[in-house]
């Protein structure tokens, strides 16, 4: 559960609305992480932009280890997303 305020899925429209369908297509879900960054639409979908960036893009690192760098870095924050 976020500490934050977040946009409940039942109310987004716009920008928010449309990144939560994307995220519900990509994972089945709206991830917390994504619901932290609802409240600004534009911090939102440039966050979402580098996301994808970083993730999905043409890159020497194969998808699969950047995944796992995500996942080594996420726990040295002790981070649960």
């Amino acid at each position: 559960m976020t500490w934050i305020q977040t946009v409940p899925l039942h109310e987004a429209s716009g920008t928010v609305k449309r990144e939560y369908e994307n995220a519900i297509q990509r994972t089945g879900k709206v991830a917390e992480i994504v619901q932290a960054m609802s409240i600004n639409s534009l911090v939102f979908s440039s966050s979402m932009r580098f996301y994808k960036a970083v993730m999905f893009a043409e890159s020497p690192i194969p998808r699969k280890i950047r995944e796992m760098i995500a996942t080594f870095v996420s726990s040295l924050n002790h981070c649960h997303y």
